[in-house]
């Protein structure tokens, strides 16, 4: 009569347990459900987040480069690029780049013409106008940075890369203050 209670009792720790188990994994199904719902939900959020600091970046972007941007004394390589972009516009020949008449083949004259672009949009030979497009290239530039990263590793890194480029010391305290070809041919 033991050994048959015994068995009972066994059997009835069995059923308890499948019992448990049934429960656990209903309840397991439903928590990994939630779960999903709430990765769906972080991850919207986080795109969110993403969206709102790039706006954000894009709206001081602007205000915050261009404050300083007629503070530094133009230098040796910004007045050659613009003595030349300024040629370039005066003459009309984009092609041959010069240098009071002489020809000045040192560098390609890509950077030149956009400079003699940001001459004609200005409508004068000012420091902005000079350093204007090394802003646009910085922008491009990190532009891009969000884009490649973007695909490889995802938004959130493609943001905080695009971010931590915008906010390098060189950029800030150099680059952005004078308008070199360098980083317009880094992009």
């Amino acid at each position: 009569m033991l050994h048959l209670l015994g068995v009972f009792t066994t059997f009835t720790m069995y059923v308890d347990f499948c019992t448990l188990l049934r429960q656990s994994h209903l309840a397991w199904s439903l928590s990994l459900q939630a779960f999903a719902c709430s990765r769906h939900v972080l991850a919207a959020c986080c795109l969110l987040l993403c969206c709102l600091v790039l706006a954000l970046a894009l709206v001081l972007f602007f205000p915050a480069y261009l404050i300083n941007i007629g503070d530094q004394p133009i230098i040796e390589d910004e007045a050659i690029r613009s003595l030349v972009a300024f040629e370039m516009y005066k003459s009309g020949d984009y092609i041959t780049p010069t240098i009071g008449g002489e020809e000045y083949l040192r560098k390609p004259p890509l950077y030149n013409w956009f400079i003699a672009a940001s001459y004609a949009v200005f409508g004068n030979y000012s420091e902005l106008a000079i350093r204007f497009p090394m802003i646009l290239s910085l922008l491009f530039f990190s532009i891009t940075i969000f884009l490649v990263v973007r695909r490889e590793l995802g938004t959130w890194l493609a943001v905080l890369n695009a971010l931590m480029y915008l906010t390098l010391g060189r950029i800030i305290i150099y680059e952005s203050l004078h308008g070199l070809i360098d980083l317009a041919f880094s992009w």
